[in-house]
C-alpha cells in the first residue's frame, strides 16, 4: 500500500506549524545561522510514530476510508437485494403457474365427478 499523498502533505504541514511554534521565540538562532544547524526537535519522533498509519494522524483520510467501506457494503447489499428480487420474481411466476394448474385440476375434477353416477 502506498502512503497517500494528501496525508503526507498534511503531515508535513503539521510538522512545519509545530516546528515554527516550538522555535518561535528563538529568533536569534535564525539570524546567526550561516550553515546547517542541528536542532533538537523532540516531537519529530512522535509525529513519525503517529503518522505510520495515515488514518491515525489524518482524520479526513480516516473518514474517506470509512465512507469507502460503507459504500462497498451498500453495493453488496444492493446486489443481494437485486438477486433476491430475481428470486422473488421466479417464485411469483411459479406460484402463478401452480395457481393456474390447481384451478384447471379443480375444473377437471368437478367435471369428472359430475359424470359419475350416484347410488342412492
Amino acid at each position: 500500500m502506498e502512503y497517500p499523498e494528501s496525508s503526507a502533505f498534511y503531515m508535513l504541514g503539521q510538522i512545519i506549524i509545530d516546528f515554527l511554534a516550538t522555535f518561535e521565540n528563538d529568533t536569534e538562532m535564525y539570524m546567526e545561522a550561516d550553515e546547517d544547524t542541528n536542532l533538537k526537535y523532540e516531537k519529530l519522533d512522535e509525529f513519525m510514530k503517529t503518522w505510520q498509519n495515515p488514518a491515525d494522524g489524518d482524520k479526513i483520510y480516516k473518514i474517506k476510508n470509512e465512507l469507502s467501506e460503507v459504500k462497498d457494503i451498500m453495493h453488496k447489499n444492493m446486489e443481494d437485494l437485486i438477486k433476491r428480487g430475481e428470486s422473488l420474481d421466479t417464485l411469483m411466476a411459479k406460484s402463478k403457474d401452480l395457481s393456474t394448474m390447481s384451478v384447471e385440476f379443480y375444473k377437471k375434477a368437478k367435471k369428472k365427478n359430475s359424470k359419475c353416477c350416484t347410488l342412492s
